[in-house]
């Protein structure tokens, strides 16, 4: 029971931290003008905020899908939120690295 409090807190982090990605990119992405992928960090973060209620839920009434499952959404997910983070601060990478 321990461990399932601890994904609760990741999923919880994760969807905190993709709407600060989301929020910061969408204002880097105006300036930039870049097209507005942003959108699909919220979709992320609200995805990854159904799965954690949903295998909350399942949990609870005893309905039990792999736990495989959910953790491979999650990783698609976030990985996901990754390339489209990359979309918007790649330059703070290539800056890094002209030195």
């Amino acid at each position: 029971m321990n461990f399932f409090h601890s994904i609760i807190f990741f999923d919880i982090s994760t969807v905190i931290i993709i709407f600060i990605l989301a929020y910061l990119s969408k204002s880097l992405g105006d300036a930039l003008k870049i097209p507005p992928y942003y959108k699909i960090l919220y979709i992320a973060s609200f995805s990854i905020a159904f799965i954690s209620i949903t295998e909350t839920i399942g949990k609870d009434i005893g309905i039990n899908f792999s736990f495989d499952i959910y953790m491979i959404l999650r990783f698609i997910l976030v990985f996901i939120a990754f390339i489209v983070c990359l979309k918007y601060w790649k330059w703070v990478f290539i800056e890094y690295f002209k030195k």
